[in-house]
């Protein structure tokens, strides 16, 4: 590539309006944000710098009536991201004398809060303390009350009790791996109170770990028969392979139940679980991506605030994937 035309390249890469470099310092911003437990500390020092540019670039364009929503969100996100990192970045950043050396340089306003991260390090500290101290104290008195009632008026029948009981036991041993001893126990569970489709569910995959697909079929189809609709089953199946480590039968049930309903925000949730699981990262991103997506457009704060921990997450664990590298599939 000659001069003239590595120029021209430079200049169509180059933001040209104020809300293409506004848009282009917050995705700079969310990826040194989002790596920033590994990152040098040159690097970090560029933190503040591209918070004070953005926000600069905020004013600017609220200035043209240019709806910028999005940008909002992904605003709070990050700055939510570099508050609780604010410890590393101020270890990473050499220590607090660096830090002060800094704001001595620049003299940043109060309301530049990104420059004080060690004021909001005290602060956190200082909150968590007293949110203790009280949550302690209550916490006693309503155990004392909870326990009351509860007795009183709210424990469950012997029945309900002996089932819990062995559904517990079951899972614990089904966590450790113990599928034999698993199915014992969910087999108590259920005949101390049948009718309840998470015993069955538990049952069905314990029994196709087992080598018993006829059993397995069975007890499906008794969960299907108490839950609200197919697709409902499909997810709960889904979910419950995940916990298994079966990652391909639980991307195969999600995409099936994208089928039925391809703007299932849940879908794509357990879709960026098992491929996050099963180290295929690239495509969790894309579908925590688009989970959040859709859960935004749906009010479903759920799935929402689980989809963006888990993109935080995600960009934490494997930095070189940046935000604009992401391709959001279609629904």
């Amino acid at each position: 590539m000659n001069e003239h035309d590595a120029k021209l390249t430079y200049l169509k890469q180059r933001p040209q309006t104020n809300v293409e470099k506004l848009r282009s310092d917050l995705d700079q911003l969310e990826k040194l944000v989002g790596s920033l437990r590994y990152l040098e500390a040159e690097d970090v020092k560029k933190i503040p710098q591209l918070f004070d540019q953005v926000d600069e670039g905020f004013e600017i364009v609220d200035q043209s009536g240019t709806d910028l929503k999005g940008e909002r969100t992904q605003w709070e996100t990050v700055s939510h991201n570099f508050e609780k990192q604010a410890a590393s970045f101020i270890r990473i950043l050499g220590g607090r004398e660096t830090l002060h050396h800094l704001r001595s340089v620049i003299h940043p306003k109060a309301e530049q809060w990104w420059w004080y991260p060690d004021r909001l390090l005290t602060q956190s500290r200082k909150s968590q303390a007293m949110r203790v101290g009280f949550w302690i104290g209550l916490a006693v008195v309503i155990l004392g009350v909870l326990g009351f009632l509860y007795q009183s008026y709210l424990a469950p029948d012997e029945a309900t009790q002996v089932s819990l009981q062995h559904s517990f036991n079951a899972e614990n041993l089904a966590d450790k791996g113990d599928y034999q001893a698993a199915y014992v126990e969910i087999d108590l569970a259920i005949e101390a109170k049948p009718g309840q489709p998470d015993l069955y569910l538990l049952k069905g995959v314990l029994a196709e770990q087992l080598g018993m697909p006829e059993t397995a079929a069975q007890a499906f189809k008794l969960t299907e028969v108490g839950s609200p609709d197919h697709l409902t089953f499909l997810l709960s199946r889904a979910s419950e392979y995940l916990r298994f480590g079966l990652y391909e039968r639980a991307i195969n049930e999600a995409q099936t139940a994208l089928n039925i309903d391809p703007e299932q925000s849940s879908a794509y949730l357990i879709l960026g679980q098992a491929y996050e699981s099963s180290g295929d990262y690239q495509n969790a991103l894309d579908n925590y991506r688009l989970a959040d997506k859709l859960a935004t457009e749906q009010d479903n704060v759920q799935v929402q605030v689980i989809s963006r921990m888990s993109i935080g997450q995600l960009y934490n664990k494997l930095p070189a994937v940046a935000p604009t590298d992401a391709v959001i599939p279609a629904p």
